[in-house]
């Protein structure tokens, strides 16, 4: 696995607190981070490390330092270049996690997810250690709705499948050193999305879905997740792959209260509205974008995409570009 490692020890006493928020910066997203309990950087210094290794889909880190409050507000926000989900697992210690109106305490075992497209902030009374899986959304947009991610919701070591979760990325940090092929990292990073993704969509399946119903509509999704980009992709497509009835699958939908054909247009409106706001996409012509995600005309695409957002693809471009 690609390492990367920062120590505030390689530093002057007088720097370090800088060096740190220069490191959390380069590792996570943009963040400020400042001293608490009376610290003084100048005189005692700030003691934080980060060993970050690289899993193809998503970067896993370890993060250990002294008492903080972290905080990422609007001008932070402004400078990202993409959208990522950030996984906070406490290992040792404690930490208040807060975004939106939503707050939540982790204790060891314990983690939570938050978006680096609004604010958030943590609050580390004593020294601690935390796992951080800094997850990019177009990655994770193959496993579970983005939009769906319940943000300041503590997913808590006492739940079997969140353990399972948290247990499958402290092993993989475990095996770091571990001499590993770039095919079994991969490997490991799809299974370790795949669970994630299984843990959020069953906390959000409609109650009214039995769990056997609640793991076919697992598979039609992902299977039409991967497969947005396929103009051709049909429910008989669908309904083959999973082993069912077209009929089943509607009818799964219907529990949802909307349609295999609404799900499939949903997404790829999504999907193409995160390429018109991503600065490694802005080259791109929006009808290429369009036909990337799915759309078989350009007509079709700019009707639907104002239905949804209320203005054109280019409008929308144009106020992410102001935006940055």
């Amino acid at each position: 696995m690609q390492r990367i490692k920062y120590n505030t020890q390689d530093v002057p006493k007088t720097q370090q607190l800088d060096y740190w928020n220069d490191a959390i910066c380069d590792a996570f997203t943009h963040l400020k981070c400042e001293p608490v309990n009376g610290y003084s950087s100048a005189h005692t210094g700030f003691a934080g490390s980060i060993e970050c290794c690289d899993m193809d889909n998503f970067q896993l880190s370890k993060v250990t330092s002294d008492a903080s409050n972290v905080s990422r507000t609007k001008p932070h926000i402004n400078q990202a270049a993409s959208e990522v989900v950030l996984l906070h697992f406490q290992m040792v210690g404690s930490s208040k996690n807060s975004q939106g109106n939503n707050e939540v305490m982790l204790e060891s075992g314990d983690f939570t997810l938050c978006k680096n497209s609004s604010p958030y902030s943590l609050e580390i009374n004593n020294y601690h250690e935390m796992l951080v899986a800094r997850i990019p959304v177009e990655k994770l947009m193959h496993y579970l709705n983005p939009e769906q991610i319940p943000t300041g919701f503590k997913f808590k070591r006492s739940d079997p499948f969140s353990k399972i979760v948290g247990d499958h990325l402290m092993q993989i940090w475990k095996a770091r050193d571990q001499e590993l092929s770039a095919y079994q990292i991969s490997s490991l990073g799809d299974v370790s999305l795949s669970l994630l993704g299984t843990l959020v969509n069953s906390n959000a399946m409609p109650e009214s879905l039995s769990k056997r119903q609640q793991g076919h509509l697992f598979v039609v999704k992902r299977y039409i997740l991967d497969n947005l980009h396929r103009i051709e992709l049909s429910i008989e497509e669908i309904a083959h792959n999973a082993g069912v009835t077209k009929r089943y699958i509607r009818q799964l939908f219907k529990l949802e209260g909307t349609s295999c054909s609404q799900f499939i247009l949903s997404k790829r409106l999504q999907l193409t509205a995160r390429r018109l706001k991503s600065s490694s996409c802005q080259h791109q012509k929006i009808v290429d974008l369009a036909f990337r995600s799915g759309f078989n005309t350009i007509e079709h695409f700019n009707r639907s995409f104002k239905k949804r957002y209320g203005i054109t693809p280019v409008q929308y471009r144009r106020n992410s570009t102001v935006e940055r």
